[in-house]
């Protein structure tokens, strides 16, 4: 009896695994060899332009990614922005044009399940797969290379997109020459418990569904989000915000735990840009997110021994995570100014 509670018990466990080894499977087929399919843009100001990036899918019509591309005269680089969790690239507005005004050219897009780059399949607080989040990054990129055929490409990446910036790094370093990771994310060692809870539940529950167990493990959904920042207006500005979400879709949550997980994975990337540079900056007061100390140290370890050798920590007194959003932001929009000016 007891024998036939495990294998059930086993089965129970290792069905969900194997499935979503399939899905990926699956999902990787489908793919073709086209990075995107079609640009459309549209001018909504001077400089800005409505970008939708129709990149292929599982569907004939494929997935629009939803972007922005921001012109300058003369531009020194172009910088690629990539945002966090539950967020989506509005919030970067101000900086951008920070950046517009020293003379950079910029390109924002949504990640899938963020701000407007959702549809039916893709709805508000879903993503289904760590590689083709990297996949869509990379079709920007190819997009800002279009756009921009003479300019080096810098990124600045933050949280969330912090994660995905190191997983794009390992097959697409070559594309960029500078790099700002904001409230980089440390590693979870509980992160691997995490993928199995993630894929546990969403395999019963449904990929579509919110769990509880899961916004509660990762560590980002509630009513207190004071993590996020001091500056108390950065915070009501959040709340007031309609596309900034509340919660993850259970497969959103799987995406966000495999990312983590696979930041431990330092023999899996090996650094081909190895002159790249990277800066990572956060508040000396998100020990949550980055892992303190400790956390930034490992980052910076981890990054060394993928082989980039150009790596530099900022670690700014009296901020959260959000130190784009903090009250004293301008000496970080200052510092990262100064980086991508060297």
């Amino acid at each position: 009896m007891l024998f036939v509670l495990f294998l059930l018990l086993f089965a129970a466990v290792i069905i969900p695994k194997i499935y979503f080894i399939m899905e990926e499977n699956r999902r990787v087929k489908q793919n073709v060899s086209k990075v995107y399919n079609k640009i459309t843009e549209s001018k909504i100001s001077e400089n800005e332009y409505d970008v939708i990036i129709n990149v292929p899918g599982s569907t004939e019509a494929g997935f629009n990614i939803s972007a922005s591309r921001f012109d300058v005269k003369e531009p020194r680089a172009v910088v690629y922005v990539v945002h966090g969790a539950l967020e989506h690239r509005g919030r970067y507005r101000d900086f951008i044009k920070f950046l517009n005004q020293e003379g950079f050219a910029a390109v924002s897009a949504d990640c899938r399940g963020h701000g407007k780059s959702i549809d039916s399949n893709y709805p508000a607080g879903y993503m289904r797969s760590l590689n083709e989040m990297i996949e869509d990054m990379y079709a920007v990129t190819e997009y800002i290379k279009s756009s921009y055929p003479s300019l080096d490409i810098y990124m600045f990446a933050h949280s969330m997109g912090s994660m995905f910036a190191r997983h794009y790094l390992a097959g697409h370093d070559i594309e960029i020459k500078k790099l700002v990771l904001s409230g980089v994310v440390g590693y979870k060692a509980a992160s691997p418990i995490g993928v199995w809870i993630s894929e546990f539940i969403t395999f019963y529950r449904g990929k579509y569904s919110h769990s509880l167990t899961l916004g509660a493990l990762n560590g980002m959904e509630g009513e207190d989000r004071s993590w996020i920042s001091i500056n108390k207006k950065n915070l009501e500005n959040i709340e007031n915000d309609p596309l900034v979400l509340k919660v993850f879709r259970n497969m959103a949550d799987k995406v966000v735990f495999e990312a983590n997980m696979r930041l431990a994975k330092v023999k899996n990337y090996r650094a081909i840009n190895t002159a790249l540079k990277i800066l990572c900056i956060s508040g000396d007061q998100d020990g949550a997110i980055t892992g303190g100390e400790k956390g930034l140290l490992y980052t910076t370890n981890s990054l060394h021994s993928m082989g980039y050798r150009n790596v530099k920590n900022i670690v700014y007194e009296n901020m959260r995570h959000e130190v784009l959003n903090e009250t004293d932001n301008k000496k970080v929009y200052n510092d990262i100014l100064q980086f991508y000016k060297k």
